[in-house]
């Protein structure tokens, strides 16, 4: 555990250092969030910048990770996102739809997405989540956000989603 701990710290550290991606608005931290990475150069296609925030609760099952992105025109999330996790990771489809959420100053249509997959064998956890939340900016760029999360951290999700999407300025 106190190796883990450390390999926070420095990611935390160097995502400090990193310059935050043009299209984002990343704060060290943000409803109890913290952010632990950054980058301009993703192995997805077209993601042009993301930063990555993690949110831990009490016990060892309460985390949830959240990365936004912004995107261009070669973003296909559901070639990037949604495909993998079903075909390789097992995960089904819970939710699909549309949903308006403050996106900066103002509410914004979003495609939201969420897979589950059945867990077994760690305690309380029965399932495990994925959400993403896509906003098209115009111009050929999106926004998004992926929530990872189980059936125990899923009430921490909403403050640190709400505040992220409320940050951006698109």
């Amino acid at each position: 555990m106190a190796a883990f701990l450390i390999a926070g710290a420095t990611a935390a550290a160097a995502a400090d250092e990193k310059p935050v991606p043009d299209g984002l608005t990343c704060p060290v931290e943000i409803a109890g969030g913290e952010r632990i990475s950054v980058g301009d150069v993703a192995p997805t296609p077209g993601v042009t910048g993301f930063c990555i925030y993690y949110l831990v609760g009490e016990t060892d099952f309460e985390a949830v990770t959240m990365t936004l992105r912004i995107t261009n025109a070669d973003y296909d999330w559901e070639a990037s996102f949604k495909a993998p996790k079903m075909q390789k990771g097992g995960m089904t489809v819970v939710e699909e739809g549309t949903l308006s959420a403050p996106l900066g100053d103002a509410d914004a249509v979003a495609s939201v997405t969420t897979l589950a997959v059945a867990e077994e064998d760690l305690g309380p956890v029965t399932q495990s989540f994925s959400t993403l939340w896509v906003f098209d900016l115009g111009d050929g760029r999106k926004l998004s956000l992926e929530e990872e999360y189980n059936n125990v951290s899923e009430p921490m999700r909403p403050p640190l989603r709400e505040a992220l999407l409320k940050a951006q300025h698109p």
